[in-house]
């Protein structure tokens, strides 16, 4: 498999998730919404549903304490997060929680051929990618997309270390010195100054790590953007981008 295609589909998928809104009231969660503002005008709180764009399924809850819970789905591209909503004139501002700080991080051993994660699409995470034409003296550690701009560290049989930052792809690369292997890598969550996580590497020839990560309150992006329609009844929010379409509400939350 192409090395640029396999990176994609792994970073692009954060950890599947049930579409429930509940899935994702963890008590870190909850800790951290305490820090939302209750908007001044809070008509607009409910339950509401995605309409407009074949095949996508999505729910998004709008609290009267200023907490957010967002799901979509679509084929096998998931994405969730929670945080702070606020009112802006004629839009509504989603603002994802960071992620937590028990955040748990694994090497993963197996990644799916074409994303779907089914058994018989599971392959063991690649040594090299000399086959598919990368750099052979290139390291590369990928991570879901949501944790751009988290550092990594390169840490090499020779002693040298090397700091990396995860780039909006989810990957960070960094150049293998010569006569040289990785002893192992480290990980942190953004704005971290030491590794979260160090993980040993126990296969020289390896230059591919993917750090699976599992973490309640990981959100697929930092901010949203909606726009409200005023003049209808129930309540519309309009979402631009690639999946256009309308949020209806369907009950009123509290």
């Amino acid at each position: 498999m192409n090395k640029s295609n396999l990176i994609r589909k792994f970073t692009h998928l954060a950890p599947k998730v049930v579409f429930a809104v509940a899935s994702f009231l963890s008590a870190n969660t909850l800790g951290w919404a305490a820090e939302c503002s209750p908007p001044p005008d809070s008509s607009l709180a409910g339950k509401y549903y995605f309409s407009g764009a074949s095949e996508v399924g999505s729910e998004l809850v709008l609290r009267t304490n200023g907490q957010f819970q967002y799901v979509l789905s679509y084929g096998a591209h998931d994405e969730h997060a929670h945080g702070c909503w606020l009112r802006g004139g004629p839009s509504v501002w989603l603002i994802a929680a960071p992620p937590s700080q028990d955040t748990h991080m694994e090497l993963r051993r197996e990644v799916s051929r074409d994303g779907s994660y089914t058994p018989q699409s599971m392959m063991p995470v690649p040594l090299t990618y000399a086959e598919a034409g990368a750099v052979a003296n290139t390291v590369v550690v990928a991570m879901p997309r949501a944790f751009a701009g988290a550092p990594v560290w390169v840490e090499y049989a020779d002693g040298q270390t090397q700091r990396q930052t995860l780039t909006i792809d989810g990957t960070a690369s960094a150049h293998v010195p010569d006569m040289s292997s990785v002893k192992r890598i480290g990980v942190g969550l953004p704005n971290d100054a030491s590794p979260r996580f160090w993980f040993d590497n126990a296969e020289p020839p390896r230059r591919l790590f993917l750090v699976k990560v599992d973490s309640p309150a990981l959100s697929s992006f930092e901010r949203k953007q909606l726009v409200v329609s005023d003049t209808s009844e129930p309540p519309k929010l309009k979402s631009n981008g690639v999946f256009a379409g309308t949020y209806t509400r369907q009950a009123v939350a509290h």
